[in-house]
């Protein structure tokens, strides 16, 4: 399943490279700057926007939802991996 995650960091200032770290460990690849995509077949969006918390603030804001694979896109930063 792929999974798209977005997020708004809250902090200005604040040193994000962590939570950037923790979503290319998870094998996800960023699309927009503060979107990344994801594919994982034995996840679900929560078990994913949990690992992801713990590198974000408490007023960060995050959404992990299912990918479907019809999307359009244009100038992205890296192309999905397909599922």
């Amino acid at each position: 399943m792929r999974y798209l995650i977005s997020y708004d960091l809250i902090t200005p200032g604040k040193d994000y490279k962590p939570l950037w770290q923790a979503l290319a460990d998870l094998g996800a690849v960023r699309v927009l700057e503060s979107e990344w995509t994801v594919n994982h077949s034995n996840s679900t969006p929560l078990a994913i926007a949990n690992y992801c918390i713990k590198h974000m603030d408490a007023n960060d804001r995050i959404l992990v939802t299912e990918m479907p694979d019809n999307y359009a896109y244009r100038n992205l930063i890296a192309q999905p991996k397909a599922a």
